[in-house]
């Protein structure tokens, strides 16, 4: 029942979209949005909100599973490390265990094999009538 992969889902971190982000969430941070600003912070540079990111597994997850109005989730991430400006990321997971209604996967926000920038574990539970 449960896919043992999440469907991979990848994507260029662009500025026009980190500034659109910033505008959706109310979140103008010159961090996500100011080269000068950033250019002396402690990335160095402008870096995509983790929101932003975290994002990636939502879609792998609504890919991988269907409609999620009969779903249940509960998500627990790391963030490792920002996401800059022109990064190319990709988001999966696998599954760990299962049983009839429920499901854990490993999931992850990767810049590149075995860099990534957000780690974590999903579980997923039919909803009860």
């Amino acid at each position: 029942m449960w896919p043992q992969a999440l469907t991979p889902v990848r994507r260029q971190v662009l500025y026009e979209d980190m500034r659109r982000y910033a505008a959706l969430t109310h979140d103008p941070n010159p961090i996500h949005l100011d080269h000068a600003y950033a250019r002396n912070a402690p990335f160095g540079g402008v870096i995509a909100h983790g929101t932003f990111s975290l994002n990636l597994i939502w879609q792998a997850v609504r890919l991988s599973l269907g409609p999620l109005e009969k779903l249940r989730f509960s998500l627990d991430i790391r963030f490792l490390g920002p996401v800059r400006e022109w990064d190319w990321i990709s988001a999966g997971g696998a599954i760990e265990a299962q049983s009839g209604y429920e499901a854990r996967y490993s999931v992850w926000v990767e810049k590149k094999a075995n860099d990534r920038a957000i780690d974590g574990t999903l579980t997923v539970r039919l909803r009860q009538p």
